[in-house]
């Protein structure tokens, strides 16, 4: 009968490398949550130079019809016209990743831009971001196809 003991060198060879996948997996979180915060300064930038085309550079157009891209521009220019107290990027939460029956993301979700405008009321905005982590984009909300029966 064949027995396996873990010696010394097997062990530490076993942590190294449990040690290495767990710096991985905290790199990419570090990296991606750059990547959001600098999408959310260029957020930022447009916005305070109320430049269109830059805030629509950082939105991920795919699947989008011409009539929900034109709704969405007007949005952004009455959101010109409201100063921003913050902008701040994080990861997505549960909470941000539970999608309803009725839209769906055309980029799968990982961050979010929480955006508190200057107004007695409160209002704010969270932009989902989503795509790849080394180059986020918002995600535009389409109609989800209906249930299958």
């Amino acid at each position: 009968m064949l027995s396996f003991a873990f010696t010394p060198r097997l062990r530490l060879w076993a942590l190294s490398g449990f040690l290495a996948c767990l710096l991985a997996v905290m790199g990419v979180n570090v990296w991606r949550l750059a990547e959001l915060k600098a999408l959310a300064r260029n957020w930022q930038l447009a916005h305070s130079r109320k430049d269109l085309p830059a805030i629509e550079a950082l939105y991920c157009w795919d699947e989008v019809d011409p009539s929900l891209r034109l709704k969405m521009q007007e949005v952004f220019r009455q959101e010109f016209e409201i100063p921003v107290r913050s902008v701040t990027a994080e990861l997505a939460s549960k909470i941000d990743l539970l999608l309803g029956e009725t839209q769906r993301p055309n980029l799968e979700p990982t961050g979010v831009v929480v955006v508190q405008f200057e107004s007695a009321d409160g209002l704010g905005a969270r932009l989902i971001a989503g795509g790849p982590w080394w180059r986020p984009k918002f995600t535009v909300f389409l109609p989800a196809p209906p249930p299958a029966k």
